[in-house]
């Protein structure tokens, strides 16, 4: 898909940072007005605005330059009293600065908690919840419909005043998106963006597992195995991958099982593979995984599985043993709140488009112990 890059068309006096005469800055006055920058620095008073934000159609010279002359004359600084007197009168209230684009690009045309990805819900509300404490507000931007060409996208983007992009997980077979980046603070969700690099916040994927195998050997298990849905790894950057074979890696060769990976919901494969290895143990991505054990039978007896699940769940309950299923609590609130933070203060500091330098948060789980790790050797309760 092809990126329209819907720039301003800029006057060739402010295109070119080397043009300009050197600065002349005179002492700074009370109040200081676009005006009075735009004569100083030889520009249009809109051309001074775009600057100050740090515009894409305006060059990163000339927007360092402009700034540079408004912190002279002391721009700023009254812009930071105004801002102070602003919280004194609202008396702490949030008051609306901007908005944050969510790129949905699930088929489904609005976040509802009935659709399979119900964890795009969780995330959707709990960082629409956070940017309103700050003072923005979040708008859904559905991407999956097959009307909206990419141009159309972009003046979705740009007609909503759009100035922070927050990109939540993306469907298996889209890795990238049809966006100008370089106008917009961005912050991904994990790591199913695959290209731009972007800053991003994730649950804590290869801790996550470690917690499930300790929480798992603390119990009395020794033979852990591990299944996950092909190609499922990469959403997660092969984390869960990594601190499995780690801990594989620490045990005698007669003791290690191999990963099971899945090819589809029937897991053609998982009996051959439990009585050639004989787990007393199954970490997987999904509550809904202790259910295929349920069917051969695993759960019975004094001696069933144990059971976690690296998460509460990628889609919507199914039946009654999710309720009963371990599993590693990734807080996903805070995924999202972490989220929204990374975002505005980008905003703040004028940071667009794709870094030089990315950066990942990675947010802790917690061991949720339910009715599929009893320890071994007792019944599931």
């Amino acid at each position: 898909m092809g990126i329209s890059p819907f720039s301003e068309s800029t006057p060739a006096s402010e295109s070119s940072p080397d043009s300009y005469p050197s600065l002349t800055v005179p002492t700074p006055t009370k109040s200081v007005t676009l005006a009075e920058i735009a004569k100083v620095v030889k520009m249009s008073k809109s051309g001074v605005s775009r600057a100050l934000r740090n515009d894409p159609s305006i060059p990163a010279a000339t927007c360092e330059r402009v700034q540079k002359a408004a912190d002279q004359l002391g721009f700023v600084s009254d812009q930071r009293i105004s801002r102070v007197y602003s919280m004194i009168r609202l008396r702490g209230q949030s008051t609306f600065r901007s908005t944050i684009g969510f790129l949905n690009a699930y088929p489904s045309r609005a976040i509802n908690k009935d659709q399979p990805q119900w964890y795009l819900t969780t995330l959707f509300e709990n960082a629409r919840e956070r940017a309103a404490e700050l003072g923005y507000k979040l708008d859904e931007i559905s991407l999956a419909d097959p009307r909206l060409s990419d141009k159309r996208i972009q003046s979705i983007l740009e007609t909503r005043g759009i100035k922070g992009l927050l990109v939540p997980p993306l469907p298996d077979n889209l890795h990238a998106l049809p966006i100008d980046w370089k106008r917009y603070a961005c912050v991904a969700i994990t790591y199913t963006l695959f290209d731009p690099p972007l800053n991003r916040v994730t649950p804590n994927q290869y801790e996550n597992m470690q917690l499930a195998i300790q929480g798992l050997a603390k119990r009395g298990y020794r033979r852990i195995g591990f299944m996950i849905w092909k190609d499922f790894g990469k959403r997660v950057n092969y984390h869960f991958h990594g601190a499995y074979y780690a801990y594989q890696h620490g045990l005698p060769p007669e003791d290690r099982v191999p990963i099971l990976e899945g090819l589809n919901d029937d897991w053609d494969g998982l009996d051959e593979w439990y009585a050639t290895y004989r787990p007393d143990a199954v970490i997987g991505c999904d509550p809904s995984f202790v259910e295929l054990f349920h069917r051969r039978g695993l759960c019975a007896g004094e001696d069933p599985v144990g059971y976690v699940s690296l998460g509460g769940g990628y889609s919507a309950p199914r039946s009654r043993f999710h309720r009963k299923v371990s599993y590693i609590c990734q807080n996903t609130e805070d995924v999202a709140r972490s989220g929204i933070d990374i975002l505005v203060a980008q905003i703040d500091r004028r940071e667009m488009g794709v870094p030089d330098v990315a950066s990942s948060v990675h947010i802790c789980g917690k061991l949720l112990e339910c009715g599929t790790t009893p320890g071994k050797g007792r019944a599931y309760a």
